[in-house]
C-alpha cells in the first residue's frame, strides 16, 4: 500500500477537468446556497455549513442538522474546519465577485446529452401510454 505522502503525482493526461458549476455545488452551504464561509462541521454527521448559518439554525431549531436531522447536542458540537476554508479559498479566490454574478438557471447541454435525451423520450404525446 502506498502512503498518502508517497503517492505519485498524476501525469497531465491523467488529470480530469471538472466545471466550476459542479465544484460550486460541492462547496455550497445547504442553508444559504452560497459558497461556504467560515466552515463549521456537525460532528455527528460531518455535514458542513457556513458558521453563521448553522449557528442560527441550531439556535432557532431543534438542535439537529438541517441536512439529515441528526441530533446535535449544542453549538459546542460544531467544529471549525480551516482546511476546508483553505480549499474554498484556493478554488474561489475571488468568491465575492463570483457570488454577485447571476447564475444560469440551466446548464447548456452537450450535443451528445441532447441527442440522448431526444431519443429517450418520444416527442409525440399520442404515442405515450396511460397506465
Amino acid at each position: 500500500m502506498v502512503s498518502a505522502s508517497k503517492r505519485p503525482i498524476p501525469e497531465p493526461q491523467e488529470m480530469v477537468a471538472i466545471s466550476l458549476i459542479d465544484i460550486r455545488k460541492e462547496l455550497q452551504c445547504p442553508i444559504c446556497l452560497g459558497i461556504i464561509r467560515r466552515t463549521r462541521t456537525v460532528m455527528e454527521c460531518l455535514h458542513r455549513f457556513c458558521g453563521d448559518c448553522i449557528d442560527k439554525a441550531i439556535r432557532l431549531g431543534n438542535n439537529e442538522c438541517p441536512s439529515c436531522r441528526a441530533h446535535c447536542a449544542s453549538r459546542r458540537s460544531l467544529r471549525a474546519d480551516p482546511r476546508f476554508d483553505a480549499l474554498v479559498a484556493a478554488v474561489f479566490p475571488n468568491r465575492d465577485r463570483i457570488e454577485k454574478e447571476p447564475r444560469p438557471l440551466f446548464r447548456p447541454l452537450s450535443p451528445y446529452r441532447a441527442l440522448f435525451l431526444s431519443l429517450s423520450f418520444p416527442l409525440n404525446p399520442t404515442t405515450w401510454r396511460r397506465r
